[in-house]
């Protein structure tokens, strides 16, 4: 019985949430669906059917498999928030505001039409710039940075953490951490995960060119922060929290999609996609759970 429930609980899970990834990416390929927000909510569903399928595949324990999953969930993720809240005391504590980013934020801030956060100029190096905070949120940009870009490149760089700020990318990165934790040892959720980041960051991309139309200057302000930092050695101990790490990882995916950016299709055509992409979904994917199932009896 216990070697049934880990071929379900590990195995049977990871191939369900493979068939998954791989459709997801398929069909967005397939169907060009380029909305950052659209191609989100498509590579949502693998992560989500990572945990459905465990529980579902798991049907003499499912009760037990379920409690086991959310307890570890939970308890990894109290884990995360305290590493972030001690972080984020440790950069408060030694940043300072910057009047001239404010004076700069603050036009964006009407241009996003939200209030304007705080910037605050840290004296760490290594730190990448990076936005926190979901009721007073505020943007952290190393002091030393600032030094090799111009004026115009750090405007687009607060342009890009303004967009993270515009469409409160904290909440949905703790959101999906925590998804990714109930399918803990499952490394196509993993994929999954880093999947829907990149599309965060191709989202926040898209939103400042929205604004200061020159996607030209992002890719090469991205470049540019991205070379800095890999020169930045970050000390042993010093821990970064994985919703405000830097996506150096997607940078030659980002600078492609700005390269190359697609005119945006209609709500009701992306919403045409979506549902296309779902209803395939429902045909490819749910089936063979069952299949798996019958297979194994």
């Amino acid at each position: 019985m216990i070697s049934d429930f880990l071929l379900h609980f590990l195995i049977g899970s990871m191939v369900m949430t493979a068939l998954w990834s791989a459709a997801s990416l398929i069909l967005v390929k397939l169907v060009r669906l380029h909305s950052p927000t659209a191609r989100f909510l498509v590579f949502l569903a693998p992560l989500v059917a990572a945990f459905v399928a465990r529980a579902r595949l798991s049907s003499t324990m499912m009760r037990e498999t379920v409690a086991i999953c959310f307890a570890v969930a939970i308890l990894l993720l109290c884990r995360d928030l305290y590493r972030y809240h001690t972080f984020r005391r440790r950069i408060e504590a030694e940043a300072e505001p910057s009047a001239d980013l404010q004076r700069v934020v603050d036009g964006l801030a009407r241009s996003f039409e939200i209030s304007a956060p705080r910037v605050l100029l840290s004296k760490d190096s290594s730190v990448s710039p990076f936005t926190g905070g979901l009721t007073r949120p505020f943007i952290v940009v190393p002091r030393s940075i600032l030094s090799a870009l111009s004026a115009e490149e750090v405007n687009l760089l607060l342009a890009h953490e303004m967009a993270h700020v515009r469409r409160k990318d904290i909440l949905w990165k703790w959101l999906i951490l925590f998804l990714r934790h109930l399918s803990i040892l499952n490394p196509a959720a993993s994929w999954s995960y880093r999947q829907l980041n990149l599309e965060i960051e191709r989202g926040c991309d898209r939103s400042a060119i929205s604004v200061t139309r020159k996607p030209g200057t992002l890719a090469r302000t991205l470049l540019k922060v991205e070379e800095f930092l890999s020169q930045m050695s970050p000390s042993a101990d010093q821990y970064i929290p994985e919703t405000i790490s830097r996506a150096g990882s997607y940078l030659p995916l980002r600078i492609q999609s700005l390269n190359s950016l697609h005119d945006s299709a209609g709500l009701w055509a992306n919403l045409a996609k979506l549902g296309f992409i779902f209803f395939m979904f429902r045909l490819i994917c749910f089936q063979p759970v069952e299949l798996w199932l019958k297979f194994l009896k």
